[in-house]
């Protein structure tokens, strides 16, 4: 359904333990999340904690989104 649906951005959580691997997806070169190095990381030590700085979370969620828009 991911392929069908041909996501401009796929995003990966990155924390204390790490980050995702996304490398999967790179071999779809059709997809245009890979021809556009449409791929986001967040930070889920701040994206999981229901606190104000989840909204600082959110902040930098939308800017990495409209910097990967404008590529």
């Amino acid at each position: 359904s991911v392929l069908r649906a041909n996501p401009d951005i796929i995003i990966g959580g990155r924390g204390a333990s790490g980050a995702a691997d996304l490398s999967m997806w790179k071999k779809w070169r059709e997809m245009s999340a890979v021809q556009r190095d449409g791929f986001i990381w967040v930070d889920t030590d701040i994206m999981n904690q229901p606190t104000a700085r989840m909204i600082m979370g959110a902040r930098a969620l939308c800017e990495q989104i409209d910097r990967a828009r404008r590529r």
